[in-house]
This record gives structure tokens, C-alpha cells and sequence, in this order.
């Protein structure tokens, strides 16, 4: 039974009857971990204003829509602040609420503190579904809000009012592609493109990307495919009043660490939405497409969402010229002349891999374009073979760029990109900062060429030490920096010590191995006693909220090496907490 709320009434009634707050998770379409949870409100049980859209109508009837939000804003802090989890919280406003002031930075401040949440765990989702009343007061509005810590988007992108000139004049974190664009996505070419085309702005903006309303697999892979960020809907989770904990196992999608840190790609970046057909189509129709757009030289024939052959503008030509190809084809369905044969390629498969395929197979296909499938074989677009040569080449370079010329490790552009992409998740995650010690005097003694294959040994030793999710860089002469999630951290290093204490007698001569010790000049040129090779490594774990970028995170690990440097040998100091009250050293056997 529904119970109507007298509209006179309908705040008093909601104070004494309570609102509802539920969360759903937003995930990373990448790792597949849970980035922060949207809150959603939802009426007093039973009432007409149940369901939120007649909640806000009732609202705006009365002029009160201001009061509502800031109920909203509180009841989603009180239960979230309840609970107690370290994680970004997504709550809807009207523009006009913060337009007329009835919410404020101040507010949000004292509500956050009320209730123990951290104001940089707030992302403040102003929706489209209602008009912004003064562009330039609202992004005035938005700088105050972004100066007390919290952070903005758009909602529903697409749906409502002028949803690009917002995202232009506000410049959010984040943007919200509505629902409507992602259900068959993975079959809407038009939806794909403007999937894509929002994937592009956002690059450019740099406001990072939300799919609403994912309910399949299909929807969620396509999206990823499309490069967009972030997800949420039924598929991954519905609405709880409890925030669901999400196994990241079952959202991650299948990619390498060179994928994620830029030094590789996968096809689906160079794809184009090269025009299809249906198998019946008849081939006069389609020699009068090519006749009519000299630029078209490719169409796929596609069976429902599963490609069936390729149609190349000088094949379809050439069976029309031929002595009876007008009469035998023309009302004919196109799958009679179509090339049956031809080279299908994941949209996941990185461009590295397919070198070798499209050395193989060019001279099998020497016309034809690669045709792009998602991992359930559906039609995604098609690449050319000269474009891919030039996306494999342009890979390599910019492999060389950003590798140590030594190691080939990533250098510190790479390092810094994957620190910046975890600082903006919602998990803790660890970086150790490797320096060796005496390593200027042994280089003097024993020369650089030596010196060079202590580096690449202590390089080797941390790749053995890690796993495939970590992140290994090189930044520069001994100094290394190791990124890791899991709680593996403090074990590997240590692993990592204790191999390069067993490596490092080798390189030195039998006199100053028993001596334990070697003499080479300082720098004021007096002659001093040097212990072997040891390694000092500085280990922080860093928690969600706490950094800004990756800068703060390379002042904070060198200041932890240097706590390690401080202890003689080889050295782990790990630091738990801001400041050193919480750091503790392990010294290995």
C-alpha cells in the first residue's frame, strides 16, 4: 500500500519519517577495483516520494529543492561517515541549490567534519536534469568548492541541458555518460562514436571518464574498449544500503603493466568505423556506394554482430567490370562476391604481438584491412595494415623514450603516469626507493663498465623480487623506484636484499672480498675505507587521500630512503604513517 504525502508537508514528513541512502559501487574497467560508490536517496518506505524522481518533482513544485539537497547531502555523510569506509563518495546536487547558496563549500566542510570524512573523499555530481541558472556563478561556485578539497562532476552527460557548455565553463574531475549512450553500445555504431567522441574531450579536459547503467558484459568490454575509466550499474551491483564490497577478479580486464604505463597499446586504439552491410544486401547497391564516395575503399559484411566477409573497393570493382559481372551480380546479395577470407584481430590484442601476424599474413591480404572484433567475435571496426605498421612503429619509439638506455626499465615519466593513476583509486598501495651505497667509490676503484653491470644486476634482482602488478623503474644512475599493491611489499624488498647481498661478493677481487672492504679517494682527496656493495631501500605505504601527485610521493620517498641510508648495511626502513613516528627498520641476517 502507498501512503501520499500532503505536499504542504513534505519536509517535516521527511525529517520525521526519515530518507534512505544507498550506495553503488563505481569500478575501474581496468584493474576492476572499486573506485568510490555513488549515494542515491531514496523516500520514506511505503510513501509516494519513495522513489526519488517523484521526491525531487514534489520538491521543485514546493521551491524547497535547496532543503532537500542539503537533507540528502547530510543523511548520505551521516550513514557513510557511519560505516567508516576510505573510499570516494559520489553525491548528486542541483545547480541550483549551489547557485542560491543553500549549499556551500563552509556547509560541506562542517558536515565532513561532523562526520569523520575527509573532504577529498567527496566528489560532488552536479546533474544535467536540471538548467544551470548562471555559468559563470556556478564555476565561480566550483573553484571554491575544488579549493576546500572537493572534487567535481557532471552528471548524466547527454540527457539534459547544455551538458557540454557545463563541462567547458567548469572544467570537472570527472564526467557521467548517461545510461542511454550504454545500452547497445555494443552494437550502435552512432552510440560507440559518441562514446568515443566524450572519450577524446575528456583527454583533452582532462576530466576522466563514468559509464552509468552498465547491465552486461558486452556493454562493460565495449566500454573499456572505447577507453573509458570508470563504470557503474546492475551488472556490476544494485543499489545497497551497505556499500558492496566487489571482487576486482571479476571486472578486471586482461591486460599487461605495459599496457596501462603507456609503452604499449592495444588494436582497439588505431580502430576505425568503417562502414558494414548485411549479407542480403544486394551488390548493385553496394557498387553504387562505392561509385558515389570515391574515399570508401572498405565495408564489412556483418551478420547480425559477427562479421562474414570483407568487401574491398577494388575487388567489388573488378568482379563488376568483369565481361558479365553486371548481369550475373547486380541484383545479387552481396555475400555472393564478398572475400570470404580474411585476417580478424581481438580489440585487446596489443599492437606488439601482431608484428610478427602481419608479417606473415600481408601477402595473403595485401588489400585488405585487419577487421576489429570484441572478445565475443562482435564487429568493432577495421585498421589498415600501413596504419598499424605506423601505430607499431610510433609504440617503439616511444618505448626508447621513456626506457633507461641500461636497464630498459621505464624511466620516471612512466613511473610518475602509473603513481598518478593509482593516487586517483581508492586503495593503498606501496613505493620503495632503492639507492645503492658505495657505489661512487667502488665505480672509482673498479671502473664504470663494472659499475654498469652492478646496476643491471640490481635491476634483474627487483624484477625477480616483484610480480607482473608492479611497476619497476629506473630513474636515474643507482636510484630505483618500485611500485606494488597487495601487502607483499616489506617481503619482496627484503627477498630483494637478501639476493643482492649474496650477489655482490663477485664482483670484487679475493683481497677485497676477505678484507670486506675497499680504499679509494673521497672527495677531498684524502684515502678512505669503503664497506662492499649494500643497497638501502625506503619503504612507504601510501593511503588513499593523503598525496596530490606523484611529486608529493617522490618528496615523501626521499625522505624515507634517507632515514634508510642512515643505517649501516643493507636496510629496509619502512614508513607506515605521515611522519617517521610510525616507521620501523629491518635490518636482514
Amino acid at each position: 500500500m502507498t501512503v501520499a504525502i500532503a505536499s504542504t508537508n513534505l519536509l517535516l514528513t521527511l525529517r520525521e519519517q526519515g530518507l534512505t541512502s544507498r550506495f553503488q559501487a563505481i569500478i575501474d574497467l581496468t584493474s576492476g577495483t572499486t573506485h568510490g560508490y555513488e549515494a542515491l536517496i531514496r523516500g520514506p518506505k511505503g510513501t509516494d516520494f519513495q522513489n526519488p524522481e517523484r521526491l525531487y518533482a514534489q520538491a521543485e513544485a514546493q521551491a524547497c529543492i535547496g532543503e532537500l539537497d542539503l537533507l540528502c547531502v547530510e543523511n548520505h555523510l551521516k550513514r557513510f561517515g557511519h560505516i567508516g569506509l576510505r573510499s570516494r563518495l559520489f553525491i548528486n546536487l542541483v545547480p541550483s541549490s549551489l547557485l542560491r547558496r543553500q549549499i556551500n563549500a563552509q556547509t560541506l566542510l562542517e558536515l565532513c567534519n561532523s562526520f569523520r570524512i575527509k573532504p577529498q573523499q567527496l566528489v560532488l555530481e552536479i546533474t544535467e536534469n536540471h538548467p544551470a541558472e548562471d555559468y559563470e556563478a556556478l564555476n565561480t561556485i566550483a573553484g571554491e568548492l575544488r579549493e576546500a578539497g572537493f572534487d567535481i562532476a557532471i552528471d548524466d552527460l547527454g540527457s539534459g541541458y547544455s551538458g557540454l557548455r557545463q563541462w567547458s565553463e567548469i572544467l570537472p574531475e570527472y564526467v557521467k555518460i548517461d545510461r542511454h549512450f550504454v545500452q547497445g553500445v555494443e552494437q550502435d555504431a552512432h552510440k560507440r562514436q559518441f562514446v568515443h567522441s566524450i572519450v577524446e574531450i575528456a583527454r583533452t579536459l582532462g576530466s576522466k571518464v563514468i559509464a552509468e547503467g552498465i547491465e552486461t558484459q558486452a556493454q562493460l568490454d565495449s566500454l573499456r574498449e572505447l577507453g573509458v575509466t570508470f563504470g557503474q550499474g546492475f551488472l556490476i551491483c544494485r543499489p545497497e544500503t551497505v556499500p558492496p564490497r566487489i571482487s576486482s577478479k571479476r571486472f578486471a580486464a586482461r591486460e599487461t603493466l605495459s599496457q596501462r604505463v603507456g609503452t604499449s597499446q592495444a588494436v582497439s586504439a588505431i580502430l576505425k568505423r568503417t562502414p558494414m552491410c548485411a549479407p542480403g544486401t544486394l551488390a548493385g547497391d553496394i557498387v553504387q556506394r562505392f561509385l558515389d564516395d570515391a574515399a570508401l575503399r572498405t565495408m564489412v559484411v556483418v551478420d547480425g554482430t559477427r562479421p562474414k566477409g570483407i568487401l574491398t573497393r577494388q575487388h567489388v570493382m573488378a568482379v563488376y567490370a568483369s565481361r558479365y559481372g553486371e548481369s550475373l551480380y547486380y541484383k545479387r546479395p552481396i555475400e555472393t562476391i564478398m572475400q570470404n577470407e580474411f585476417l580478424q584481430v581481438k580489440s585487446t590484442t596489443p599492437l606488439h604481438s601482431l608484428s610478427t601476424r602481419l608479417t606473415d599474413h600481408y601477402e595473403d591480404f595485401p588489400e585488405q584491412d585487419l577487421v576489429i572484433v570484441d572478445n565475443n567475435d562482435n564487429y568493432q571496426g577495421t585498421t589498415s595494415f600501413v596504419d598499424l605498421l605506423k601505430a607499431i612503429t610510433q609504440l617503439q619509439v616511444n618505448s626508447a623514450k621513456y626506457a633507461n638506455p641500461l636497464t630498459q626499465l621505464p624511466g620516471s615519466v612512466p613511473v610518475n603516469q602509473f603513481i598518478d593513476e593509482l593516487l586517483i583509486g581508492s586503495e593503498p598501495f606501496f613505493v620503495a626507493y632503492c639507492d645503492l651505497d658505495n657505489f661512487k667509490p667502488f665505480n672509482d676503484v673498479y671502473g664504470y663498465a663494472l659499475g654498469d653491470d652492478v646496476i643491471r644486476t640490481l635491476a634483474r634482482i627487483l624484477q625477480l623480487s616483484a610480480d607482473d602488478t608492479d611497476m619497476i623503474g629506473h630513474v636515474g644512475g643507482d636510484d630505483f623506484i618500485v611500485v606494488m599493491r597487495g601487502s607483499e611489499a616489506a617481503s619482496k624488498m627484503e627477498k630483494a636484499i637478501q639476493r643482492l647481498e649474496r650477489e655482490v661478493p663477485r664482483f670484487y677481487s679475493l683481497e677485497d672480498r676477505e678484507a670486506g672492504c675497499i680504499s679509494a679517494k673521497d672527495r677531498r682527496g684524502n684515502q678512505v675505507t669503503y664497506p662492499l656493495l649494500t643497497v638501502s631501500i625506503g619503504l612507504l605505504q601510501v593511503e588513499p587521500f593523503e598525496h596530490g601527485s606523484h611529486k608529493e610521493i617522490a618528496t615523501r620517498a626521499s625522505e624515507v630512503k634517507a632515514h634508510a641510508k642512515r643505517m649501516a648495511g643493507n636496510s629496509l626502513f619502512i614508513d607506515r604513517r605521515r611522519g617517521f613516528d610510525g616507521g620501523q627498520a629491518f635490518k636482514p641476517n
